[in-house]
């Protein structure tokens, strides 16, 4: 079993895997702290490693899957970042490190490079470099199947720098080197009430394992809610970091974590993150689960962004590049950008070349020790290249840059613009892709796509009209007015600076492979001579495809650890749901699984999916139970997949979406409860729901109900600490004499095969400071719960047993008044005259039957009415009377002098068993009233 050395973390690793078991919900930042909580601990340097482990017959807190050996840059990789948005007081964001491997790993060396300066990091605390400030001291030890947090401080200008970390194993055997390009940028341009940027490459994701993908972004008003979905949420989890509260502030620095994996063994998947101020308008449902969605806050724009993510599981190489819209200023070629290029998949990028448009005043250099090109435009797997572009121009504009290259499987080409800015006074213009895409766009759902157009001249620019956008057989371009800051109809003004954004939409009809249109752009200027000129030679390349959306199968949950005892009496069980997120229906094979690997006692007892349709979206769910023990024999961790195959689309071969299960049999204690006996009371009743004990309240011994429960440890190891629950004994039960077992602050041992303890509880007598015997009817009570640990398992918890005699753990007793009065029937005199008048009291459930005819004491006490007194109503012939059978009678005297006030008088007696000196805490209390005309 895995040990958790800080309950703390313990219990932030439960929640957070807990979190990942619903992936259908949708996550509040007014509700969400656990992730926050997580983060805050990396900045202040607590391990957030969150392992695997189990309880005894329960299913684990989920964790990722334990996988076979993954290959180099499938072990740890660094999750994948969009560019981050600079802010005016450098708010930190993170990047998240998995690591997929089976063991621990240290931390050896950590590196920035920049501008081909390369930095060693302090492994230990902050680092202050030209990168910025880098924080790794999170990732000193990285746990097997765990994360860590690497704190990002970008500085305070635009650009980029690639970060690389080493480790080993514990052992030094293994060396594991994970590398990121991160870029940050202070022109992000801002649109529907946040400043993000998309991720600018597709995002490697392991078929066993786990990746990030982070997207740092601002907020741009003020807002109460932030919630974070995704449209996929089998394989795309999203979570989200603010800097705190239940508010939102314009100006904070916030990020979305995309947690990838769960993905089977599906080839391509396409998905969209939603940021937005609503709870998802359309929630998938799954597992019967259905999120309780609050309403909208009052006020509230409803703005949102969404974000494309295209993630890649095939053994190929994936292009990561810097190459986001680089400017170049001053444009007097001496101003060169590096672009760096890092090759995170699995197979050899080769064939990658370099170009700019015809024409273009754009140059690029590649060559020399750690260019692209000095390795014969090949980038080996976790390899990076850089190159520079450059430009020597007098006017102000863009030119398109293209990367080509191979991925070991097909051709590729990354497209960006290359924006330069002359030194010179003239006017400029730039016009680059700033949000949202086109590319990989679902048939039947409008992609859109947000330009950044800038002025980057000298001069305004009047009358800015873009191009018309070209018909295509696939579908429908068309330009946003709604969406757009600019002004559509060529009238649109930009003075030296200023910006404003366009939006395009596409809505495929049907499946288009990667092909690409131009939007060009002029405007009217006035030079310096006073005279009109027509700005003109801009253009931006789009690129844009299509696809039918596969079906997608997920389970959920996909990690399950099965500890139990091996006693021949423990088992677990676990049950899975297959839900279908994608955009097609999709029919499961029969039989619909496959249990790879299960040890001996595990099974799959229950298969509701074989066959089964699964519709699109969510739309329907089906679920298979998986079953673990009795086990007699102790097993050592076992790892187990329950396959399930499935066609995801029409011509497209199957894939296979799997849970991995752990399975673990120990010798362990085994605690249980042994017998229940019932002492005092009456002898009526079984103490079940349809006979329940009764007794009578009285104080007299062996009156009182007592229930003694044995506790017995029939496992094959020492159950120490061992405690009964009597927090939660209902009112009205106390313990009983001197208990064997631990309760309270006390705790006892029960040694293995055979020890015993005992505890008794009664239920309410007269040694307690209420009125004990005033209660009747239901006084039912539950079997008490228990704990313990032992050296194998750890705590166990057992919070409801049961016994066969009530099948269940609840014990149902009646409990009587030993006696009951009626009110007392002669209770009027006449005060004018004064004189006497008895105040009988009759009984209808005398004491006698059940004790020996002993009765009870009618008691009317000195605090209540004096004997002799200059009281105008007094006792005059004694307070005390009684009744000595069942039903029966006796009366009291009162005396009132002549002149008495009329009114109505109330006054206490007690009832008192017979044999026992009255007072309050041995009686029942009741009020009787008279009145005098």
């Amino acid at each position: 079993m895995a040990e958790v050395s800080s309950l703390l973390i313990y219990k932030l690793c439960y929640m957070f895997g807990d979190y990942m078991k619903m992936l259908n919900q949708k996550i509040s930042l007014q509700i969400n702290k656990i992730f926050k909580i997580l983060i805050l601990l990396s900045l202040a340097g607590i391990s957030i490693s969150c392992g695997g482990g189990g309880s005894s017959g329960t299913v684990n807190p989920p964790g990722p899957e334990p996988t076979p050996t993954p290959t180099l840059a499938e072990a740890v990789n660094i999750g994948n970042i969009s560019t981050i948005p600079i802010t005016a007081n450098n708010d930190p964001t993170s990047l998240i490190v998995t690591n997929n491997t089976d063991f621990n790993l240290h931390l050896v060396t950590a590196t920035v490079t920049m501008d081909a300066k390369v930095t060693n990091l302090d492994l230990h605390g902050g680092n202050v470099t030209t990168a910025g400030s880098d924080n790794v001291s999170q990732c000193a030890t990285l746990q097997a199947k765990g994360t860590c947090g690497v704190v990002i401080i970008p500085p305070a200008d635009t650009g980029s720098y690639l970060l690389t970390l080493s480790f080993v194993s514990a052992d030094g055997s293994k060396t594991f080197t994970a590398n990121q390009i991160i870029t940050f940028s202070k022109n992000i341009p801002s649109t529907t009430g946040f400043t993000y940027s998309n991720l600018n490459n597709a995002v490697y994701a392991p078929v066993d394992g786990y990746t990030y993908m982070q997207i740092p972004f601002t907020i741009d008003h003020d807002t109460k809610t932030l919630y974070a979905y995704s449209s996929n949420p089998g394989a795309f989890v999203p979570n989200l970091v603010c800097p705190g509260g239940t508010t939102y502030q314009k100006g904070d620095l916030c990020t979305v974590y995309v947690r990838i994996g769960n993905l089977g063994t599906a080839k391509d998947l396409i998905a969209t993150v939603t940021v937005s101020d609503d709870p998802d308008p359309h929630p998938i449902i799954t597992s019967g689960f259905k999120r309780n969605m609050e309403n909208r806050v009052n006020g509230s724009t409803g703005y949102s962004f969404s974000t494309p993510v295209s993630v890649t599981t095939n053994n190929v190489g994936n292009l990561v590049t810097s190459a986001s819209n680089p400017v170049i200023n001053p444009a007097n070629g001496a101003s060169p950008v590096t672009i760096t290029l890092l090759n995170n998949g699995v197979a050899p990028i080769t064939g990658i070349t370099l170009s700019v448009a015809a024409g273009s005043p754009v140059t690029i250099t590649n060559s020399g020790v750690g260019s692209c090109g000095a390795a014969g435009g090949t980038l080996a797997v976790e390899s990076s290249c850089t190159y520079q572009v450059n430009a020597n121009s007098p006017t102000s504009s863009q030119s398109m840059a293209y990367i080509n290259y191979n991925n070991s499987l097909n051709n590729a080409q990354l497209i960006y613009a290359v924006v330069y800015i002359s030194a010179l006074p003239g006017p400029g213009m730039s016009l680059t892709a700033a949000q949202g895409s086109l590319q990989n766009a679902v048939i039947g759902t409008t992609s859109k796509l947000t330009l950044n157009v800038q002025n980057t001249g000298t001069t305004t620019l009047n009358n800015i009209k873009f191009s018309a956008l070209p018909v295509i057989a696939s579908g429908t371009l068309t330009y946003e007015s709604a969406a757009s800051t600019c002004k559509l109809d060529g009238t649109q003004q930009l003075n030296s600076g200023a910006k404003c954004t366009v939006s395009v939409n596409f809505l495929p009809s049907i499946e288009q492979s990667a092909a690409s249109f131009n939007i060009s752009a002029i405007a009217n200027y006035i030079d310096q001579g006073g005279t009109s000129q027509t700005y003109s030679g801009l253009y931006l390349t789009v690129q844009y495809s299509s696809f039918t959306s596969n079906a997608f199968v997920y389970l959920i949950p996909n990690y399950t650890s099965y500890a139990i005892r091996a006693d021949n009496a423990d088992s677990a069980t676990q049950v899975i749901t297959l839900v279908n997120s994608g955009g097609q229906n999709v029919t499961l094979d029969s039989p619909s699984y496959t249990a790879e690997s299960f040890p001996t006692g595990a099974s799959v007892i229950n298969d509701g999916c074989a066959g089964f349709t699964l519709t699109s979206g969510g739309g329907t769910s089906c679920n298979i139970t998986v079953k673990y023990g009795p086990v007699a024999a102790v097993q050592t961790s076992k790892t187990g997949r329950l396959k399930v195959a499935y066609t995801p689309g029409s011509g497209l071969a199957k894939v296979t979406a799997f849970a991995t299960e752990v399975f673990q049999a120990q010798a362990a204690a085994l605690v249980r409860v042994e017998s229940v006996v019932k002492s005092g009371g009456s002898a009526g009743g079984a103490g079940t729901a349809a006979s329940p004990y009764t007794f009578y309240n009285s104080a007299y011994t062996g009156s009182p109900i007592i229930f003694t429960f044995t506790y017995k440890n029939v496992g094959t190891q020492s159950a120490s600490s061992f405690a009964v629950n009597v927090n939660n004994l209902p009112v009205g039960y106390i313990v009983y004499g001197t208990p064997t077992c631990g309760y309270g602050s006390t705790t006892s041992t029960l040694p293995e095969s055979g020890g015993v303890c005992n505890i008794a509880f009664t239920a309410i007598g007269p040694s307690t400071f209420w009125n004990p015997f005033y209660y009747a009817g239901a006084l039912n009570l539950n079997i008490p719960g228990y704990s313990y640990k032992d050296p194998n398992t750890g705590v166990n918890v057992n919070p409801a047993p049961t016994f066969p005699a009530y099948n269940g753990n609840t014990i149902y007793v009646n409990a009587n008044l030993f006696s009951n009065l009626s009110s007392p029937t002669e209770s009027s005199a006449t005060a004018e005259s004064g004189g006497s008048f008895n105040v009988r009291f009759v009984s209808t459930a005398g004491d006698s039957a059940q004790y020996g005819g002993a009765g009870v004491t009618i008691t009317i006490p000195p605090t209540s009415l004096p004997t002799e007194s200059s009281n105008s109503i007094y006792l005059a012939n004694g307070r005390t009377c009684q009744i000595t059978s069942v039903t029966g009678n006796c009366v009291i005297n009162i005396t009132n002098k002549p002149n008495a006030v009329a009114g109505l008088y109330t006054y206490a007696y007690w009832i008192t068993p017979q044999g026992l000196t009255p007072a309050p805490s041995n009686s029942i209390i009741k009020y009787f009233t008279f009145t005098l005309y």
